[in-house]
């Protein structure tokens, strides 16, 4: 328990930022420095200075470049990722130390600007199951849209609302997509469908993955709809 003397200074009442979501003891400078960091990196992505030896798999032109990250690299490259990852599920609200609790494949997008701007993780799976109704349970969701647009702006910590999924029919999966994020400013340009093409083609070597083998894990509300965008079906594949 942290305590905090009243000696006439800013308020020090816990609160949860709207748009990245964090909870922070206003008017307490360390909390106030931690919230300021994270909330830059919501927005415009994680600094990232580079490596001396990167497995650069695309170049976006002048934009940025994707960088693939395997289990087995160096120590310096998995420390990076570890902090990533760190970042990523106290953003999306996932359990600590989940997201690589299995071994997994990471893409990060990284910017002209020296950011991290997006990131998928990967792992090999086999069987997925088909999404058969979207929301159940939670009638003020969004349905999925019907055609292409941006993903809207996130507002405080990602919402995953309630799939059902047709338990009784296991269908084939190769490349199951543990998480997928993309900074709130950098949403809308493509990197997201970037991301996940570099990971098709390099799931299994001399193989690229179609996009009806893809499977998703606790997808967000903006996930899913991504997810029906990019795989062309509202019927695309989750797995757990």
């Amino acid at each position: 328990m942290q305590l905090h003397l009243d000696a006439g200074q800013a308020n020090f009442a816990h609160t949860t930022c709207k748009v990245c979501g964090l909870v922070y003891a206003q008017g307490e400078e360390r909390d106030e420095k931690v919230h300021a960091a994270f909330h830059s990196s919501v927005l415009q992505g994680i600094r990232f200075q580079g490596w001396q030896n990167e497995r650069v798999i695309k170049l976006d032109g002048s934009k940025g470049r994707i960088l693939l990250v395997h289990p087995t690299d160096s120590a310096a490259h998995l420390k990076k990722v570890k902090d990533i990852s760190t970042f990523l599920e106290e953003q999306m609200g996932l359990v600590a130390g989940w997201l690589l609790s299995v071994p997994c494949k990471v893409f990060l997008y990284i910017s002209a600007g020296k950011r991290m701007v997006g990131c998928v993780v990967t792992e090999r799976i086999s069987l997925a199951h088909p999404v058969i109704a979207w929301c159940t349970g939670a009638p003020d969701a969004p349905s999925p849209p019907t055609a292409p647009t941006a993903m809207p702006p996130v507002v405080g910590r990602p919402q995953r609302t309630l799939l059902t999924t047709d338990q009784g029919c296991p269908t084939k999966a190769i490349c199951g997509v543990r998480l997928m994020w993309v900074s709130l400013e950098a949403r809308g340009q493509g990197i997201a469908s970037q991301l996940l093409d570099m990971a098709r083609c390099n799931c299994l070597a001399g193989y690229i993955v179609p996009r009806h083998e893809l499977a998703f894990s606790q997808p967000t509300s903006d996930g899913q709809a991504f997810a029906a965008r990019y795989t062309g079906t509202k019927a695309f594949l989750v797995y757990t």
